[in-house]
């Protein structure tokens, strides 16, 4: 009789733990799915928290501003009517203007969808990026009825994507575009040259730099190729690219509108004396010290070509001769077609 009992006893308590077990499971899967609905909704809320939307009727030329305004349209009723709508386009970045001729010429097309990106001002006066999705809806007369354009900020995307891009592009060590880059970026340059335009393609090699790496160490090497690359950008801030061709060897491409032959070269030899004297300096430990300098070649286009690979070859041979003459100097190529 005794063990009937225990048995049964022990039978009830195996059923107990297990619809104990099953109604865990299910209030933990309740509190699961909240969770999830919640984040979901938080994800959402977040998302349209990012959207400003603008609608304009063009029967009543009334345009409602909704979503987010207060981030970018502060200033502006949520309701402007008749020329008043243009107001919108003080907010965007001058150097994006050409959205309104975009919006206009969507207007007049066959086309229902457009999109594009373009920099807005926010309301604390810092511009950001948006995207702009625009559609279009017209009557039975296919006159225009409404137009609806939907503002999405991608500020962070677009910083994502910028970063990438950096990484890609430019050397790690220096922050200046790297070898593939820099060949890209003359490239671009040759072929979009004005008529008036002298590109000037500048190669600079490090001297002694073995001998730092040597006695000093990497890490004083590593010093020189990042002074180096910060000493360029200090004597070319504008209208101009600078890469490292790997290891002490880097170069400049600069644009220059010469009035004739003699200004061109005087352009040049100022530009060259500058990095020359800029780049020479000493690195020293406790026990050794290393003077560095720079060898200079230089070739323009289109004197002493058009292309690439023209111009870096004879730039490349004015540097061997900077090199075999003694260092620490500049040579701009020279043949019998040019005066310079």
């Amino acid at each position: 009789m005794w063990e009937d009992l225990f048995g049964k006893l022990l039978l009830l308590g195996v059923v107990i733990l297990i619809l104990a077990a099953g109604g865990a499971i299910f209030v933990l899967f309740r509190i699961l799915q909240r969770d999830k609905r919640e984040l979901s909704m938080r994800l959402l809320l977040e998302e349209q928290s990012r959207e400003i939307w603008l609608d304009y009727s063009f029967r009543k030329r009334l345009l409602r501003i909704s979503g987010a305004r207060d981030q970018l349209f502060g200033g502006l009723p949520s309701n402007m009517r008749g020329e008043g709508v243009y107001e919108v386009y003080d907010w965007v970045h001058r150097n994006d203007g050409s959205i309104r001729s975009g919006i206009s010429n969507f207007l007049d097309s066959a086309e229902r969808h457009y999109e594009t990106e373009l920099r807005i001002r926010n309301a604390d006066g810092d511009y950001s990026w948006y995207s702009l999705q625009a559609t279009l809806t017209r009557d039975k007369m296919d006159v225009n009825k409404r137009l609806v354009v939907v503002l999405k900020d991608i500020n962070k995307e677009r910083s994502q994507e910028k970063k990438l891009q950096q990484r890609a592009e430019n050397d790690l060590l220096t922050g200046i575009y790297n070898k593939k880059t820099m060949e890209k970026r003359v490239r671009e340059a040759l072929a979009e040259r004005k008529d008036d335009e002298h590109q000037i393609f500048f190669m600079i090699d490090i001297d002694n730099f073995k001998k730092i790496n040597d006695t000093l160490g990497h890490i004083y090497g590593d010093k020189v190729i990042a002074d180096t690359a910060a000493r360029l950008k200090e004597i070319f801030k504008v209208n101009a690219a600078i890469g490292r061709l790997g290891g002490d060897e880097f170069a400049v491409c600069t644009s220059f509108e010469a009035f004739d032959a003699d200004n061109l070269r005087r352009y040049i030899q100022e530009k060259a004396e500058i990095v020359r004297k800029a780049l020479k300096a000493t690195y020293a430990n406790s026990d050794t010290a290393v003077e560095v300098s720079c060898s200079i070649g230089i070739a323009v286009a289109p004197d002493f070509g058009t292309d690439f690979e023209t111009i870096y070859q004879k730039a490349d041979k004015a540097l061997y001769l900077s090199k075999r003459s003694g260092k620490d100097r500049f040579n701009i190529y020279k043949n019998s077609s040019t005066n310079l």
